[in-house]
Order: C-alpha cells, then structure tokens, then sequence
C-alpha cells in the first residue's frame, strides 16, 4: 500500500469519527434546547392553569385548548416532573409523541393529579430536517475534504516520486552525474541532498574501482606473459 493511500485511509477514518461525533453532539444540543422550550412552555401553561383555579375553584375542559389537561383526584402527593408519553391522533390513531408535564394541585379541597401535555410532532420534525441538513452537509463536507486532500497530498508528494524516479533510472556506467530538483519543502530539499551527496560517493568510489581495475590488469599482464613463456619454453 502506498503511503499517500495509506494517509488518506486513516485521515478519512479519523474524520468521518469526528464528524459523527460532531453530529451526535449536535443533535443532543437541538433536542436539550427544543426541549427546554417546550417545557417552558408547560410552566407557563401550569401557572394559568393554577391562576385560573385560584380565581374561580374549579376546572373547566373548554379552557387551555391548546394543550391537553388531565385532572384526576389524586390520593398522594409527589414532586413535579417531566416526561415523554404518546398518544393517539384522533383523526388517524396514529402515535403522537407529547412531552407533559404532571403535578399536583388542590380543587374544591380535594387533591388532584394535572397532567398537561404538549404535542412533540412538530418539534420531532424540526429535529429530523436539522439532522438531515447536518448530516447532508457533513457528508459533502467530508467528501469535498477528502477530495481535496487527495489533490493536495498529490501536488505534495510530487517531488518525492520524482526523485524516486530518477534514482531508479541512474546508472552509474553511464558516467552522468545524478540530478535532482530543489522542492520548496524543507524536508524533500533535504532528502535530495543526502541522495546528491550518496550519489556522487557512489561515482567516486566507482571510478577508483574502475582505476584500480585497470591498473591491476595491466600491472597483471607483464608476469603472466613471462609465465606463458616460460611455460613454452618448458613445453
């Protein structure tokens, strides 16, 4: 594997990682927010409430039409508290997510258990667009991200494998010095020395075993010659 490919792989890991987090993160942060106003509006919803039975000691079903109310005589009294419930549409039966709100109050002298109750359908659906749209955007992100650093780590490495190129077609017989470009990046400059440097020993050392060689033949030449003679002679 090549190393480019090999960066690209784990650059791509790392940020789609963090992109999923970034997303997880994000859509917790728009469900805490939408449902923090939402049970805003129940306090504000429970303090008319408790506003209208102060003023006239009952409860009607025709107020608070926007919101759905249940009261019920309640034997015992606990805390307030928020939860998640369903329940049917009356149109089509279908399962509607609500957030309500249940407390406890006095009616007439009797406790009573209110539940108010505040539809989640449209907030459920805001939160699926915003999750859509974010994670439209991530995903164009992380591809447009990873386009572009496969272009750039190209242009990059460029003149590493043009210096891989030339010394894989350098042949020291041929007698040419090794030429190499001077990139922009200190550490190919660098690398580019250290192979000029390795370059010209090598042809140093090639021509003085050359020489040598040479010289050894020659000087070899002369006793093997008078050897042959004698051999002649004794033949």
């Amino acid at each position: 594997m090549k190393l480019l490919a090999k960066t690209n792989r784990i650059y791509l890991a790392f940020s789609l990682a963090i992109y999923l987090f970034a997303g997880l993160a994000f859509y917790q942060v728009i469900k805490i927010l939408i449902y923090d106003e939402v049970e805003s509006r129940l306090r504000v919803e429970k303090k008319d409430f408790e506003d209208y039975i102060r003023i006239h000691n009952s409860w009607s079903s025709a107020y608070f039409v926007e919101n759905k109310i249940e009261v019920t005589p309640a034997q015992i009294i606990a805390s307030e508290s928020f939860s998640d419930t369903l329940m049917h549409n009356r149109y089509d039966e279908d399962l509607i997510p609500f957030r309500q709100l249940t407390f406890y109050t006095s009616i007439g002298g009797v406790t009573h258990k209110v539940l108010i109750r505040k539809s989640l359908i449209q907030s459920y659906r805001l939160i699926e667009v915003i999750t859509a749209t974010m994670a439209t955007c991530l995903v164009l992100l992380l591809i447009g991200t990873f386009w572009f650093q496969g272009k750039l780590s190209g242009r990059i490495w460029h003149p590493f494998y043009e210096t891989l190129s030339r010394i894989k077609h350098f042949n020291l017989a041929n007698g040419a010095s090794l030429e190499l470009e001077k990139p922009e990046i200190d550490e190919f400059k660098e690398l580019n020395e250290v192979f000029l440097k390795m370059g010209e020993k090598m042809q140093q050392d090639y021509q003085s075993l050359k020489e040598f060689t040479e010289n050894a033949s020659h000087e070899m030449q002369t006793p093997l010659a008078l050897i042959n003679a004698k051999v002649e002679q004794l033949i």
